[in-house]
Order: C-alpha cells, then sequence, then structure tokens
C-alpha cells in the first residue's frame, strides 16, 4: 500500500505532457503555433481559496493578459510577444513559447467567483477565489473580469 495521497487527475495531466513533449520532438511546434499553448499551472486550495497559479514569464499583463470567471470556469488568455529587436538569421534557438496562449480551470461549486483577486509577479500569475467547505449549490455569475494587479505574490 502506498503512504502517497491519491490525486484526481494526475495521471491525465502526465500524459498530456508527455503528449506535447512527443509532438514537439517528432515535428517541432511550427504546425500546431496557430492553436497557441497553454502556460505550466498549479492548482490548489487552502482554507480560505481556491488557488490557480501560472507561469507567464515575459508577459506584460497590463497589455497582454485577461482574465475571466464565465460559467464557473476561470479563463486565462493573452499574447506571449517573442523580443523584435534580434533578427531571425541571428537566432540560433527558440525554446520559449510565444504567441496567444489560453487555459481554463472549472471552478468547485463552492467558490465564491465575485470574491477573486489576481495578482502578477515574478512572472506568476496567482488567481486566488475565495472557497467556503460547505454543502450547496454553485454560486452563479454569467461573467466576471477579473483586474490583475502588479505586485508581491498573494
Amino acid at each position: 500500500m502506498s503512504d502517497e495521497n491519491w490525486v484526481p487527475f494526475r495521471a491525465f495531466t502526465s500524459l498530456e505532457q508527455e503528449m506535447h513533449e512527443l509532438i514537439e520532438r517528432v515535428g517541432g511546434r511550427s504546425w500546431i503555433d496557430g492553436f497557441g499553448w497553454r502556460p505550466d499551472t498549479d492548482i490548489f486550495r487552502t482554507e480560505s481559496a481556491f488557488i490557480v497559479q501560472s507561469e507567464l514569464p515575459g508577459i506584460e499583463p497590463s497589455r497582454h493578459l485577461e482574465v475571466n470567471i464565465e460559467d464557473s470556469v476561470l479563463q486565462i488568455s493573452g499574447l506571449a510577444v517573442q523580443a523584435s529587436d534580434v533578427t531571425e538569421t541571428d537566432r540560433f534557438i527558440t525554446e520559449r513559447r510565444y504567441g496567444p496562449f489560453h487555459r481554463e480551470v472549472m471552478l468547485p461549486d463552492d467558490v465564491d467567483p465575485s470574491a477573486v483577486t489576481a495578482v502578477f509577479a515574478n512572472g506568476v500569475l496567482t488567481v486566488r477565489v475565495a472557497w467556503s467547505p460547505k454543502p450547496g449549490g454553485r454560486v452563479a455569475a454569467e461573467r466576471v473580469r477579473v483586474n490583475v494587479s502588479a505586485g508581491p505574490a498573494i
């Protein structure tokens, strides 16, 4: 018997990462660039909040980042812009991802989408949604635009 805690969907996350790596090894990214990419994301909860942290290095949140909650789904989207001061003939290798990105996270039933904060610090977006472990239905919210502030992580 294993002492490790069971984490739902861990196998799917690992499988998804392996599939992305295989696609990149087999044919590069050029044919899938138009589909965008998904930032690496951690999702967890504390006693009072459901927290989503996404790595978005080099993003200018005021210009290239949008965070919304719609129908109990947290939506993170934006654009990663490649430095234009380097010409293609001078570039040897490009491993960072550029272009549009989008990530959706289904929120649990017991969060309050109207009580949400988002902070972008050190290349990491941290979205905190109030959570209360009590029985009940999903809090209805048609669409909530989340303002992202710059500063220390929350």
